[in-house]
């Protein structure tokens, strides 16, 4: 979280997007509709969980 305003979604410390709260960052994430990493990966690949149950928060 950035600024306690702001959920970002960071893969291989890479910041794929920006969003006003963490379920429309898990949206995204698990849907395969942020940034693309600069190694090509689509994170649709691995499955992501929509429930933030599953998500680690740091």
């Amino acid at each position: 979280m950035r600024n306690d305003t702001r959920w970002d979604i960071v893969f291989n410390d890479e910041d794929l997007g920006s969003y006003h709260s963490p379920e429309a960052a898990a949206d995204d994430a698990a849907g395969g509709h942020t940034f693309t990493p600069s190694n090509g990966i689509s994170l649709d690949k691995f499955n992501l969980s929509y429930d933030l149950g599953d998500w680690e928060k740091f």
